[in-house]
């Protein structure tokens, strides 16, 4: 393990010449061995999660195709903060086997929270389809934080139609978290009728 993430850093340390007038052969053959460094700590069940979980994060930036496989498998780790970082990669890449693939996520997810990190993910590639389940979870979730987190992702995909009931989460949840997370996220989302009673919440 220490190996890999040895090289893992000096393959990063040697990117850092790119713009030095390296020659585009030399830039591709960095570029393969950061990506099977990546591949190599994603894939790899013995490497710490932080460190699995942003492999997984830079493979999604890298643009590249061809680590989606790798992406998907990885949606299956034990360590939630690895899939999480999974699913945003695959939500950088985007294709239609990252959307089946998150899609999948989202339909087995046990996890509340992960469940809705995939919706928000799923909603900025055009698949708009679980801002219900949002709504729901604002509304039903038996946890602050579920509710908390739920308002979060209502304002991050820019739902308007979830206005009405942010508005009252915003004045009748007991949860201090939940009006909070409520009056961020009417603000994000414009709300004019609440924003005097937003702006008092956000000044306390």
């Amino acid at each position: 393990k220490r190996g890999v993430s040895c090289w893992f850093w000096m393959i990063l340390l040697c990117a850092g010449v790119w713009g030095c007038g390296v020659g585009q052969g030399e830039i591709s053959e960095v570029e393969g061995e950061a990506r099977e460094v990546l591949l190599a700590l994603l894939e790899d069940r013995n490497v710490d999660a932080p460190l699995a979980a942003e492999a997984a994060l830079m493979l999604g930036k890298l643009s590249e195709l061809d680590v989606v496989p790798a992406l998907v498998a990885a949606l299956a780790h034990p360590e939630e903060l690895v899939v999480v970082h999974a699913a945003r990669a695959l939500g950088n890449l985007g294709g239609d086997r990252a959307i089946a693939a998150l899609d999948s996520l989202f339909q087995h997810a046990e996890s509340t929270t992960l469940k809705i990190e995939t919706a928000v993910i799923l909603d900025k590639l055009g698949q708009a389809g679980k801002r219900t389940w949002l709504l729901e979870t604002l509304e039903t979730a038996p946890l602050g934080i579920f509710r908390s987190t739920a308002a979060a992702a209502l304002g991050q995909v820019g739902d308007l139609s979830a206005i009405p009931a942010l508005r009252r989460a915003f004045h009748q949840d007991g949860e201090e978290i939940v009006r909070s997370s409520t009056a961020l996220a009417l603000a994000r989302l414009n709300d004019r009728e609440s924003l005097p009673a937003v702006a008092n919440r956000l000044q306390e």
